[in-house]
């Protein structure tokens, strides 16, 4: 995912932690300590910005579409990304969410040409993955129909929300060497391809 996967052992200490932190508090606490441990742990993808300009190029449309809040795609595009994006320091800049998407989405259009993207977050959905919620949000925004779209994902949630959206290209990603799922696990979960880089994504999305 696009966020550092703390939130599996700070559900195993939740009934010990919110005894002493009211839940809002709690969550506001660990974000900090997540953008103070993302810039040492998190580093991007090889062939990230290639991708993204392959994706412009093409004139395809683009969506982030993450479980966590739409701070950890901000803090993931400012780690990431460039410098000559603009974007770094965004996560903790003093605007406001959506003016740090419409940062972002702005980068995407000026750097990379994608003239059409979109980001979905918790913030936006009732049910997260495996629901196919977010997916038809993003494909709504977008203006796209499943039968023409390609999701990429590492997770089965991942796989089980685009399956249920009827997306046709559902793409389980491996990121080596610590990769999230067994492609046993993706496939069963609904993937029809798998990847283990960026530039195979691109070649299964049919503009590689």
């Amino acid at each position: 995912g696009p966020h550092i996967e703390l939130m599996g052992a700070i559900r195993v200490f939740a009934p010990w932690l919110t005894a002493h932190l009211a839940p809002d508090e709690l969550v506001e606490r660990l974000h900090e300590v997540q953008s103070e441990l993302a810039p040492g742990l998190i580093k991007p993808f090889d062939g990230l910005v290639q991708f993204l300009l392959d994706i412009g190029r093409n004139g395809q449309a683009f969506a982030f579409f993450t479980s966590g809040v739409a701070r950890f795609v901000h803090q993931s595009a400012a780690i990431g990304l460039p410098a000559e994006f603009g974007l770094t320091g965004l996560h903790h800049s003093e605007l406001t969410t959506q003016e740090r998407t419409t940062r972002l989405l702005d980068a995407l259009r000026w750097h990379v040409g994608i003239k059409n993207a979109t980001l979905v977050s918790q913030e936006d959905v009732q049910h997260p993955k495996p629901s196919p919620e977010g997916v038809n949000i993003a494909l709504r925004r977008l203006r796209g129909t499943a039968n023409e779209a390609g999701y990429a994902g590492d997770d089965t949630g991942d796989m089980q929300a685009a399956s249920r959206a009827h997306v046709r290209v559902r793409i389980g990603v491996r990121h080596e060497p610590f990769p999230l799922r067994t492609a046993e696990q993706l496939i069963h979960a609904g993937a029809t391809h798998m990847a283990k880089s960026l530039s195979e994504v691109t070649r299964h999305l049919g503009f590689a």
